[in-house]
């Protein structure tokens, strides 16, 4: 079954109704943020958890019993999620729902088998801007 096909289906079976912001990636906000939107080289702070369509979680910060931090833009994330996390204000909560074109693809990485789609739900905890006042 074709990766698409598969998000298809989970957007129905979820009563999702909306369209992907770009082919293969689809962006919801849970909850719109009132702080600042980081902008690259500012420091974030994000819970997420990783999961695949059907619901088994794969990774997460609460798996690791700790928050994400790391520099905004830094390069070593998946550029859908950092696209993501571009569009959103501290405080959002967000889920991205992802063909593995967008995620680990043919190869796979770690619990991710090849070729599959996954899901983050994301929250932008803290934004630190790296601009001098």
């Amino acid at each position: 079954m074709k990766k698409i096909r598969r998000i298809e289906i989970y957007l129905t079976e979820n009563n999702i109704s909306i369209l992907p912001v770009e082919k293969g990636i689809y962006f919801i906000v849970l909850k719109e943020g009132e702080g600042q939107k980081p902008m690259p080289g500012d420091s974030v702070e994000i819970s997420y958890t990783g999961s695949f369509l059907n619901g088994e979680v794969f990774d997460g910060s609460s798996k690791k019993g700790t928050n994400l931090q790391y520099l905004f833009g830094d390069g070593k994330r998946l550029p859908a999620w950092e696209s993501a996390i571009f569009m959103m204000k501290e405080g959002s909560v967000a889920r991205l729902i992802l063909t593995s074109k967008h995620t680990y693809g043919k190869i796979g990485h770690g619990p991710v088998p090849p070729d599959t789609p996954v899901v983050f739900d994301i929250e932008l905890l803290k934004v630190a801007s790296s601009q001098k006042e």
